[in-house]
């Protein structure tokens, strides 16, 4: 039975995310549904680059991009990615973790831990 309603409420909000074809963040959501409900990397790649396409600057549309990325084992690409991601939204800790996230699966441990640091750091008011 949870299948089921998990199913119904994911043909819905696709249904629903469909209808926002010209906002970037309803093809973030698609983009994120795909990847990691459907597990369908072609159409999880088409609607992040859709939301990129339409808004370049948009710091989650990268990070999501990002998580993409480095799903498919494109390592070097989610570490651009990511990079660009925080210097859009420097202070995001959710952003900061996907940086650490993708070095560490990269392999440059070090760098991740460097660039983790602390909350206190992180917020430029404190």
């Amino acid at each position: 039975m949870r299948n089921f309603k998990c199913s119904r409420f994911k043909e819905f909000n696709v249904q629903e995310l469909n209808s926002y074809e010209r906002i970037a963040d309803a093809h973030v959501c698609l983009g994120f549904i795909r990847l990691s409900h459907d597990w369908n990397w072609d159409q999880s790649e088409h609607e992040h680059r859709l939301a990129l396409a339409l808004d370049v600057s948009n710091a989650l549309c990268r990070a999501h991009h990002a998580l993409y990325l480095l799903s498919v084992g494109r390592l070097s690409d989610a570490i651009i990615e990511t990079r660009r991601a925080q210097e859009l939204d420097p202070v995001s800790p959710y952003i900061r973790a996907l940086v650490g996230l993708t070095l560490t699966f990269a392999g440059h441990c070090d760098e991740a831990s460097r660039n983790s640091g602390t909350p206190s750091r992180w917020n430029p008011i404190s």
